[in-house]
């Protein structure tokens, strides 16, 4: 593919869907259940791992700067600019058997992949309160299993986006209430090379917030530590692929 002048996407404010699909407003129906089988679930992420790993090297092939810890639980952060990408990624870098990230609803219904990602680690954000309950309740049980959950703090993905859109606090509880670091991982764009857009991911960490604190005000410090990280590697994009237009 060659780039030549930059792709035009158009937004009205923050929490626009520049990228949707035809069930964009699909809800949990009331009674679904998050899957729990083992078996299944081992043997979904084995050939999810495999199947990024082809993706993310054979393909896209980004730098990749910094390393996670190969053990322990942690909630990985990262700006959200790739609508394959940002899936496949956390898998190759954080290992598919510990990955698990909080997902769109409307993931679900992608054709052929959907059905699968609950499987792979995807946990789709609940309609009710009471399936808010039991989601946090199973994060808090992974993250105690010494597993890791992957979010997007920016909620909307924004292909090839070069700066950081504001956070959604609510995003930094689980760090806070399962007592572990947070990480960034952020992806940045350079000018295209044979025709292929060059890609550098950083990663850091850990971030911590002060314990002695309130939990509402620990949020808050971690979601500053995090974007803090993030503008100041986003300063590593030094080419558009896409430019961003607000509609008023």
């Amino acid at each position: 593919m060659k780039w030549g002048k930059p792709r035009v996407y158009h937004y009205q404010n923050w929490q626009s869907d520049v990228v949707t699909s035809r069930q964009q407003n699909y809800q949990l129906p009331p009674n679904y259940q998050w899957p729990t089988a083992k078996y299944r679930q081992f043997m979904i992420r084995h050939l999810a791992g495999h199947l990024a790993w082809l993706y993310v090297k054979g393909w896209w092939r980004p730098r990749i700067i910094g390393r996670l810890p190969p053990q322990g639980a942690y909630v990985l952060y990262a700006n959200h600019t790739q609508p394959t990408a940002d899936v496949l990624l956390p898998l190759v870098v954080g290992g598919a058997q510990r990955f698990n990230a909080l997902i769109s609803p409307a993931n679900l219904k992608v054709p052929i992949v959907g059905p699968w990602l609950p499987w792979a680690g995807g946990l789709a954000l609940p309609a009710t309160g009471r399936q808010l309950a039991q989601l946090t309740q199973l994060v808090t049980q992974r993250l105690q299993n010494q597993q890791f959950l992957m979010l997007y703090p920016e909620s909307h993905v924004w292909p090839y986006y070069t700066q950081i859109r504001p956070f959604n606090v609510s995003a930094f509880h689980f760090p806070v209430a399962s007592h572990v670091p947070a990480y960034v991982m952020t992806t940045t764009y350079q000018a295209p090379r044979h025709h292929r857009p060059q890609v550098t991911v950083f990663i850091d960490g850990p971030f911590w917030p002060d314990e002695q604190r309130p939990r509402k005000v620990q949020q808050h410090q971690l979601s500053q530590q995090v974007r803090t990280c993030m503008q100041h590697r986003a300063e590593a994009s030094t080419y558009q692929y896409v430019q961003y237009e607000q509609q008023r």
